[in-house]
């Protein structure tokens, strides 16, 4: 039962995520609203998250959310390389 709420969970942020990443593609210049300091918790949770699924065995769950990883690593490193 909670493979199936963290799943269902991992699909809707997913989806979330390419929305978001469908957006940056259009304008760059969103990712200049993001706090640098909110981008970096967001993404260390995310990473959290995503050991768990790891050590749960939750492989659905995990490959879905290595998406959401690399999205906010990559809104980190832009907001590190355009201070």
């Amino acid at each position: 039962m909670i493979e199936e709420i963290m799943t269902s969970a991992n699909i809707i942020c997913a989806i979330g995520t390419g929305l978001q990443v469908y957006s940056v593609i259009k304008n760059k210049k969103i990712l200049k609203g993001y706090s640098l300091s909110g981008s970096l918790l967001t993404f260390l949770a995310v990473l959290l998250f995503q050991i768990g699924f790891f050590l749960m065995d939750y492989k659905l769950s995990w490959i879905l959310g290595i998406i959401t990883v690399l999205y906010w690593f990559s809104v980190i490193v832009y907001k590190l390389r355009y201070r």
